[in-house]
C-alpha cells in the first residue's frame, strides 16, 4: 500500500504524539495530583472560613468554581493518563496495521 504525502505526515504526527504521551505520562500524573490538591485545598479553606457570613459569601463566589475546575481537571487528567498508560491502543493498532501493510 502506498501512502500519499499527507497520509505520511499524519502517520508521523501520530507516532510523535504516542512517543510524547509515553514520555510525559509521569508529568501528567504529577500535574493531576497537584491540580486535585489545589481544588481540595480551596474547598477546605472555604470550609474553614465559614465563620463570617459576608466573607463566606464572597469567598464562595470566587473559590468554589475554581476549586471544582481544578478537581475536575485533576480527575480527568489522572484518569486519562492511567487508562492510556502505555499509549492509546487504537493509535498503536492503526500504526501497526499501516506498518504491516507497508511491509507486505
Amino acid at each position: 500500500m502506498k501512502l500519499s504525502d499527507a497520509e505520511q505526515k499524519l502517520v508521523a504526527k501520530l507516532r510523535k504524539q504516542q512517543r510524547d504521551f509515553i514520555r510525559l505520562r509521569w508529568f501528567r500524573l504529577i500535574i493531576s495530583g497537584l491540580s486535585t490538591g489545589v481544588g481540595i485545598y480551596g474547598l477546605l479553606a472555604l470550609y474553614r472560613s465559614s465563620r463570617s457570613d459576608s466573607l463566606f459569601a464572597v469567598l464562595a463566589t470566587f473559590i468554589v468554581p475554581v476549586a471544582y475546575f481544578f478537581l475536575v481537571l485533576g480527575a480527568w487528567l489522572g484518569a486519562d493518563t492511567l487508562m492510556n498508560w502505555h499509549g492509546r491502543a487504537e493509535v498503536d493498532l492503526l500504526l501497526r496495521l499501516i506498518e504491516d501493510s507497508h511491509d507486505a
